[in-house]
């Protein structure tokens, strides 16, 4: 039996799912994986989910700090090494990476990455671990990006593109799908009627709310749609710094509606009742939230995505325009107002959601380590 061993430095519960896809559709193959992961940092999140898996190993991470810079040290166990593949995460941080890039130098054990290609939140500060991180990428055997962009990155810096796996990252979305399935046009009237809606033009902000999502950029572009559309109205879903600032706003402005976080069949039913997702800040998974829901999404052309706004195509499935206030208000308005581009929109987002699937994305990652087993 072929053997192949993924570690992960955390295991969040949406990649619960994945991982036992994953084993499963190896196994079916003739390929036994593993994996091994930690527990994230005390007080960070997202949290790990420890399963009982007999093909799952839990090893705590110790964590440290040398000069400001966070180090890892996971507790990767000896037989490791001499596994068929090993597959890491791409980060300077986790030392037992150099190990395991080491042992693939002197043994031949074959290793892979599987990352972003680049940090896209950098912000220029750490322009020395990325230094790095460019340095260590092309040291492995096979590289799984995360999409087409990570891709291409790990491409532009030499890595044959016969060794790359374009995964197309994917959650599982089945319970958002049904939660959806169960909103009725009563729900979305009692929505209205709860919150004193009265704009036929309803949009929506769902999400985390700090500075990289570009909160303060999307409340001074809302007053300047609703300005010149005195029929929008935008609710504001998440929490985090920013909810004070929104608050505020809210409490000034009778068409701007802050709910707070929300889940569920309760976050569904927001979904269902907007016509626009603004997001004009960070886009990352949210972009799925959209194409299943239906509600196009309309960002702005930022370096510090996540490598998923590759998923966009604009004017199909979304729209993106340049960082500024004038223009983004004038993108969302146009949109509201031209029925022939926002039914295309919405054609487009019904397509993508089932372009961009975790069945996918798990045919995506066996296919390639399977080429990469065979190379």
């Amino acid at each position: 039996m072929i053997n192949v061993t993924i570690i992960q430095r955390i295991l969040p519960h949406y990649r619960v799912s994945f991982f036992k896809m994953l084993h499963d559709a190896l196994l079916d193959s003739g390929v036994a994986m593993s994996l091994i992961y930690g527990q994230e940092q005390s007080g960070t999140v997202p949290e790990t989910v420890k399963v009982e898996y007999e093909w799952a190993t839990y090893k705590p991470n110790r964590y440290f700090k040398i000069l400001n810079t966070e180090l890892i040290y996971q507790n990767i166990p000896k037989s490791v090494a001499s596994s068929d593949l090993v597959i890491i995460e791409q980060a300077n941080r986790l030392i037992s990476n150099y190990k395991l890039l080491a042992a693939r130098q002197f043994k031949g054990t074959k290793v892979a990455y599987w990352g972003h290609g680049m940090n896209f939140q950098s912000h220029g500060t750490g322009r020395l671990k990325e230094a790095i991180k460019k340095a260590m990428l092309t040291r492995v055997d096979w590289w799984f990006a995360y999409t087409k962009l990570s891709a291409d990155i790990v491409k532009s810096r030499g890595f044959s593109e016969n060794r790359i796996s374009i995964l197309n990252n994917a959650i599982d979305n089945q319970s958002f799908i049904s939660a959806l399935d169960r909103v009725t046009e009563q729900n979305i009237s009692e929505l209205y009627r709860s919150l004193d809606i009265k704009g036929k033009y309803l949009c929506l902000y769902c999400g985390g709310l700090y500075a990289e999502k570009k909160i303060e950029f999307l409340i001074k572009s809302a007053v300047r749609i609703r300005k010149d559309n005195p029929k929008f109205e935008l609710i504001v879903i998440g929490s985090g710094p920013y909810q004070e600032i929104v608050q505020g706003e809210s409490d000034k402005h009778e068409w701007l509606h802050y709910v707070g976080p929300k889940y569920g069949d309760d976050k569904a039913r927001y979904f269902k009742a907007a016509k626009l997702l603004l997001m004009p800040g960070l886009v990352g998974l949210a972009i799925l939230d959209s194409f299943i829901s239906k509600t196009p999404i309309v960002t702005t052309d930022i370096p510090i995505h996540s490598p998923e706004i590759s998923y966009l195509d604009h004017g199909r499935n979304g729209l993106i325009c340049n960082f500024d206030e004038f223009e983004y208000a004038k993108t969302v308005n146009d949109c509201l107002r031209n029925q022939a581009l926002y039914d295309k929109l919405i054609s487009g987002c019904e397509a993508s959601a089932f372009e961009y699937t975790m069945d996918k994305m798990v045919q995506n990652f066996k296919q390639g380590i399977i080429d990469c087993l065979n190379i």
